[in-house]
């Protein structure tokens, strides 16, 4: 093999070597927090009415260190009018002229418990006290009402943690815009994020083999007792 041949494979040997560090590095270094796709609107231990966000820590042998949570509501609005260097921002598509308009959100942020974690242990599924997965409550349920109902606004949901060896960290981000997100009952326990709703909604679990297979004894009807004659 010729020096330039040798001089080509170990530069190509070193990208490879580079390419699969850094996909490591952003793979298996990188905290994962699944995040649930809805609301749940109960009444705590206290009576006190709140909507729950469930999180999850799906990486099963790291935690996710400094976790900062963040939940609140955002409303477009439109700038009436963006120049830039005293002159209105202009389109030109297909031969003709568009003014672009601008928006900005105003953001409100909402109470939130906890607020801040030190850490989310592993994803363990063998963790009977599923520690690995939390929920957490925000008590202004009449302003998260108004967001979803409301056409334009937004209730959006941000969690940021940190990989404990490679210090990366990630923001992972949820967010609501109907009422169709909110679910009257409670998410189940372990690392399901879908929540199971109350009552007669709920649904109807199939029985398992043994009741199946097992008899049910007729119920035996009492024979009713003849008149007696009256008079």
């Amino acid at each position: 093999m010729s020096a330039l041949g040798s001089v080509g494979l170990g530069v190509a040997s070193a990208l490879v070597a580079a390419f699969v560090f850094l996909a490591a590095l952003r793979i298996l270094l990188t905290p994962k927090i699944l995040i649930s796709r809805q609301l749940v609107h109960r009444f705590n231990r206290r009576g006190e009415e709140v909507y729950r966000i469930k999180i999850v820590n799906a990486r099963r042998w790291s935690e996710a260190v400094k976790v900062t949570l963040e939940l609140v509501t955002l409303m477009p609005v439109a700038v009436p009018e963006v120049t830039i260097k005293g002159h209105r921002r202009l389109l030109i598509f297909k031969r003709r002229t568009v003014v672009l308009e601008s928006y900005k959100h105003e953001r409100e942020t909402l109470p939130l418990r906890p607020s801040e974690m030190v850490s989310i242990p592993r994803g363990n599924r063998n963790d009977r006290s599923t520690s690995y997965a939390f929920r957490v409550t925000t008590p202004a349920c009449d302003r998260v009402r108004q967001a979803l109902e409301h056409e334009n606004e937004t209730v959006r949901f941000r969690a940021y943690a940190e990989h404990p060896w490679s210090g990366r960290g990630k923001v992972f981000e949820r967010s609501f815009s109907t009422v169709k997100a909110v679910v009257d009952g409670d998410f189940p326990v372990g690392p399901g994020l879908k929540a199971e709703p109350d009552g007669p909604q709920a649904p109807l679990r199939r029985p398992s083999r043994r009741a199946r297979r097992k008899p049910t004894a007729p119920v035996p009807i009492p024979e009713s007792e003849p008149e007696q004659p009256t008079g």
